[in-house]
Formats: C-alpha cells, sequence, structure tokens
C-alpha cells in the first residue's frame, strides 16, 4: 500500500471512530467511485475481536497459521456465552448502506449543492448497489479467526475488505509511535470462502 494512501485511510478510519456519538454523521462505507462485487467492504458488525480471557485459546488454536476458519462449536469456546445472528449483522450493514445513500440523494437535491449533485449522486447509487448485494447474501457467513497486528487497541478500529477470496485487514489507531505492533485474534464473518490473508497496522500520533 503506498503510504499516502495508507496515512489518509488512516485518518479517515479514525476520524469514523472517535466521531462523537450522538452527533448526527451518516457513515459512508465505500470509498470507490463504483461498486464492484468482487471487491467489497465489511462492515464492523461483522468483525469481533476475541476477549481478552479467550486470546490464549484462540492462539494455541491457530498455531502458525495466520487465518483458519472455525465452526460453531469453536465459536462459542472462544466467545463464551455470546450469540451471533447472521442477519443482525447483515441487516445493520444494509441499513447503514442505506442511510448513507438516502442523505446523499438528499444531499443532491438540495439546490445549493447543484456544483455537487453528480458526485453526491455517484455515492448515493453505489451505497445502493452494496446494501442490494448484501441482501443477496444472507445465510453465506463463515466465520474465519485471524491473527492482525495493532498499536492500540482502545483508540482504533479495523478497515475490512474482501477481494475476491482474499481478506485485507487494516487497524489504525492513536498513540505513541514508539510503541511495536502486538497480535489480536479476530473473528470475521465472510460471505465467501478465504485462501488468504492481507493485514497491515498504521499509528497517528
Amino acid at each position: 500500500m503506498k503510504s499516502y494512501r495508507k496515512i489518509c485511510r488512516l485518518f479517515i478510519l479514525l476520524f469514523a471512530a472517535i466521531a462523537i456519538p450522538n452527533a448526527h454523521a451518516q457513515t459512508k462505507i465505500i470509498y470507490e467511485n463504483h461498486f464492484d462485487k468482487a471487491d467489497v467492504p465489511i462492515y464492523k458488525s461483522r468483525i469481533f475481536t476475541v476477549p481478552e480471557n479467550t486470546r490464549a485459546g484462540a492462539f494455541t488454536l491457530m498455531g502458525n497459521k495466520s487465518f483458519q476458519f472455525i465452526d460453531s462449536e469453536t465459536l462459542g469456546q472462544i466467545f463464551p456465552g455470546q450469540e451471533f445472528d447472521d442477519h443482525r449483522m447483515l441487516n445493520e450493514q444494509i441499513e447503514v448502506a442505506t442511510d448513507y445513500a438516502k442523505y446523499r440523494e438528499s444531499s443532491a437535491a438540495d439546490p445549493f449543492f447543484a456544483n455537487q449533485r453528480v458526485w453526491m449522486e455517484n455515492e448515493a447509487e453505489v451505497h445502493r448497489k452494496l446494501a442490494e448485494y448484501t441482501q443477496g447474501i444472507h445465510d453465506k457467513l463463515k466465520p474465519y479467526l485471524f491473527k492482525v497486528p495493532v498499536y492500540f487497541e482502545g483508540t482504533g478500529a479495523f478497515d475490512v475488505r474482501l477481494k475476491g477470496n482474499v481478506l485485507y485487514v487494516f487497524h489504525g489507531s492513536l498513540g505513541h509511535s514508539t510503541l511495536d505492533t502486538h497480535l489480536v485474534p479476530i473473528v470475521v464473518f465472510s460471505e465467501r470462502n478465504v485462501t488468504d490473508v492481507k493485514v497491515d497496522a498504521a499509528l497517528a500520533e
């Protein structure tokens, strides 16, 4: 990843992560100007960080592997007492994409934004297509366990994309650059079989 693009991605991710919770803000999920079903974002409703008290077991399970598919029994062992609802995960992604599309459509219809109408309408269309795509992947989610590097968990967030059968995981956080990364196990629910993973992390001071 080019350093400039990595920096931009970091600040976009952190802005979304630390935005005032009560502020009226719509969540933009796709940053490209087109929708490609072979290269799709995975919303945070489908990403779960393994609890600290079961991380050792998750790492032992994986051994030297960077990722692996896990069954429902293993999922229950890693997340004791937690229930996972595929439909809820996907419905949240649909809702966020649809809300953003409506937000951009409303802005594009405002005469004040006449000079910006084209790109606003394009963003709305892209997010509508994501919502439509997400409708079609119900009952297709598969849980995968990954090891990912992070700097600071408490001040950061994940950005996850599925390109073909390769999962790209990026973690951005705020903190001091003297700190080294450490590995954290996460579970991502993917609609396709994952054959490889690419991970990266960045830090903003």
